[in-house]
């Protein structure tokens, strides 16, 4: 496993926040997971606030780098860490187009 500890995920317990999880399972990078619920308390936490002006999760810190959209965080993270593992076609190419069609 990539020993990572500047990745750090907010949220768990939607379908969308389970892509980011699973992306860095199949990736098998080591990362920090902050346990916030959809439409809980948790979303009020001052520090998340200031991460994500949407007030949703999934949000992925890497780095300098912080996104949110779990779309946004899956394709990141394929393309970044594509050494590892080989999980979408190579940016710019009409496979990735194909691909990119199917994820929206």
């Amino acid at each position: 496993m990539v020993s990572s500890n500047s990745i750090r995920l907010w949220g768990i317990g939607t379908s969308r926040t389970m892509r980011a999880h699973w992306i860095l399972a199949e990736l098998r990078l080591e990362y920090e997971t902050r346990e916030i619920l959809p439409r809980t308390e948790g979303m009020e936490d001052p520090e998340f606030k200031a991460l994500n002006h949407r007030g949703k999760i999934p949000v992925l810190q890497h780095e300098d780098l912080t996104i949110g959209e779990s779309g946004a965080i899956v394709f990141y993270l394929a393309d970044r860490f594509r050494e590892r593992h080989a999980l979408a076609p190579v940016a710019g190419t009409s496979d990735r187009a194909v691909f990119d069609d199917l994820c929206f």
